[in-house]
């Protein structure tokens, strides 16, 4: 089974080394592992210090956003024979050491995609009203799709390729929500518990918590309601890739 690991990164010259550095290169169910980075119109020399430090394959991009960087990253990974896709972020906030258990339910069959719960009470980075608003974003969105994710905009993800083969995004901010809202009807999602690194920069993706909110909730109505349109014919095709 091939493993690529996708990492999208906009201007992480000063994170990727250390975040490669940690990536496994055995893992006990993968006969091969490779690494993608996304370089999202990185201005601080990303992409060169990828291919200095022994990245596998770097696909640049100009800076199309977040979403649009993962979803080119995913089509990247499928294109190069990808069995399993995990997806980590370049800031260093999540540790390589809980990949395997990020991977587990996926080889064992229980799950098709996978999600990553941070421990969201402690999150060094999370103040209190990020925390509050964690928590209840994560229960409204688990109730929306049907779904018990604890920490729905985790980015630290892993996919099986008939998932990850199924997958839409539409929009240009961020994958996380729309990703579940696609997904939870015919694939399975589990999550696992892993740890974080504390991150010296304020995010580039989060400029404000209300007008994240206010994003992400337009986002989960718009694809829900498209979800909701789509032809019987063409939820019944991805029913029957996830029975494969």
């Amino acid at each position: 089974m091939k493993l690529i690991i996708q990492i999208p990164c906009r201007d992480e010259a000063l994170t990727l080394a250390g975040v490669v550095a940690e990536l496994p290169r055995t893992l006990p169910g993968i006969t091969q592992i490779e690494t993608l980075v996304i370089d999202d119109g990185s201005t601080d020399g990303t992409a060169e210090l990828a291919r200095r430090i022994g990245v596998d394959h770097v696909l640049v991009l100009p800076a199309v956003g977040l979403a649009r960087a993962f979803a080119a990253g995913l089509r990247e990974c499928l294109a190069r024979g990808a069995d399993l896709i995990v997806n980590l972020d370049g800031d260093h906030q999540y540790r390589a050491a809980d990949l395997p258990a990020l991977i587990a339910p996926i080889l064992d069959r229980s799950a098709d995609v996978v999600i990553g719960v941070r421990p969201i009470a402690e999150h060094p980075n999370f103040g209190a009203r990020k925390k509050w608003l964690q928590n209840l974003g994560s229960r409204v969105v688990s109730l929306l799709t049907a779904t018990s994710i604890a920490d729905v905009t985790s980015g630290f993800r892993a996919l099986s390729r008939p998932a990850a083969e199924a997958l839409r995004i539409d929009n240009n901010f961020t994958y996380t929500l729309e990703m579940i809202a696609r997904l939870a009807n015919d694939f399975r999602i589990a999550t696992v518990p892993v740890g974080v690194n504390a991150v010296s920069r304020p995010s580039r993706l989060v400029r404000s918590d209300l007008v994240y909110c206010v994003r992400q909730t337009r986002i989960l109505v718009a694809t829900l309601a498209k979800i909701r349109l789509a032809p019987r014919s063409a939820r019944q095709r991805t029913d029957q890739r996830t029975r494969r």
